[in-house]
């Protein structure tokens, strides 16, 4: 049987087209999120790769001057929706708030803001945790 490879976002975007949501379309977008941001692109029925298989890397896209950094940009699309962005961002947040004396209920001291990862603020949020 033949086979191809192709990295992650690529991957799923074909399954999602050939199998799944995207079945019968001629555009969709495949958005992973996971320690960082990536996407596989449907274009006119087919795949895209872009001029150097880069085409659908949306992560490396800068949202704001500053944010969390990803793939080494600060404020790009992959650091405020990765993984270890949002560690970056509640690390701040949290910081910020534990100095002015405010209660962080799922991290209570300033010491242990350097072991929050995405997972402990999605816990914390589905707990009911206001901050999270």
């Amino acid at each position: 049987m033949p086979a191809a490879i192709q990295n992650d976002a690529n991957a799923c975007a074909l399954a999602e087209w050939l199998m799944g949501a995207g079945k019968g379309t001629q555009n969709m977008i495949f958005l992973t999120f996971g320690t960082g941001m990536g996407s596989g692109l449907i274009l006119n029925g087919q795949l895209y790769a872009g001029t150097n298989d880069l085409g659908g890397e949306v992560g490396h896209l800068r949202l704001a001057e500053n944010g969390p950094v990803g793939f080494g940009k600060a404020g790009s699309f992959e650091g405020f929706c990765s993984g270890g962005g949002i560690a970056q961002l509640a690390k701040s947040i949290v910081t910020e708030k534990l100095k002015k004396g405010f209660q962080v209920g799922f991290c209570p001291e300033i010491e242990n803001t350097g072991n929050l990862t995405a997972k402990s603020v999605a816990e914390a949020a589905i707990a009911g945790d206001p901050m999270a």
